[in-house]
């Protein structure tokens, strides 16, 4: 989520987001940007940790840092 720039305009365009980011204080801050809106979530954990949806349909959207990014497509497509 990060400083929830790009978050709010997921939520503005989107019928549900789901926001993962490693830093608490980054939480905060993107809950705060996005106080107005109640179709999102933010997940304060490693998105390497996290259980995509099985048998669902979602799209992916994100700044992935470089050095975890062949880690978590991977995770993405073969988990």
């Amino acid at each position: 989520s990060g400083k929830g720039h790009f978050t709010l305009e997921l939520v503005q365009r989107c019928n549900f987001v789901t926001a993962i980011e490693i830093d608490h204080k980054l939480c905060k801050t993107t809950e705060n940007k996005l106080v107005d809106h109640d179709n999102y979530q933010v997940l304060n954990k490693d998105i390497s940790q996290f259980k995509f949806p099985k048998n669902q349909s979602y799209k992916i959207f994100g700044n992935i840092p470089y050095n975890i990014s062949t880690d978590i497509i991977r995770k993405i497509v073969f988990d």
